[in-house]
């Protein structure tokens, strides 16, 4: 758990955790992985324990039967669902930025290849 804007909470993320439940239900099973990052040198704190807000967060799907996968990385700020392509990557790029290994149970060139694709468009 995060602190997260309200802007960002009701809107975009809410509106990508929609989709996400309507393709799980398409698709028939789909692996989701998200998470904040923390991209800057002077983060905003929150509280008197000075919580760090997050600067970014991260979302990967993949979808376990056809080993697709769709990746966004999303500004931390009042953002409208319909922007939503504005933020597709590809999972290599959450993976430089976030230091993680996301896909690593699957084989190498398998892995190499859905990590490295970058959708223009959404499921």
């Amino acid at each position: 758990m995060t602190p997260q804007l309200p802007g960002h909470n009701r809107s975009i993320w809410k509106g990508l955790e929609n989709r996400e439940r309507k393709w799980a239900l398409a698709k028939g099973s789909v692996l989701v992985m998200a998470g904040p990052l923390y991209l800057s040198q002077n983060l905003e704190t929150i509280g008197k324990s000075d919580v760090p807000v997050p600067t970014h967060y991260w979302k990967v799907i993949y979808d376990t039967q056809t080993g697709d996968a769709i990746a966004f990385l999303i500004d931390h700020e009042d953002l409208k669902t319909s922007q939503l392509d504005d933020y597709l990557v590809s999972v290599d790029e959450i993976e430089e930025v976030s230091g993680l290994d996301l896909l690593s149970s699957l084989p190498n060139s398998l892995e190499q290849s859905i990590e490295s694709m970058k959708r223009s468009t959404q499921w």
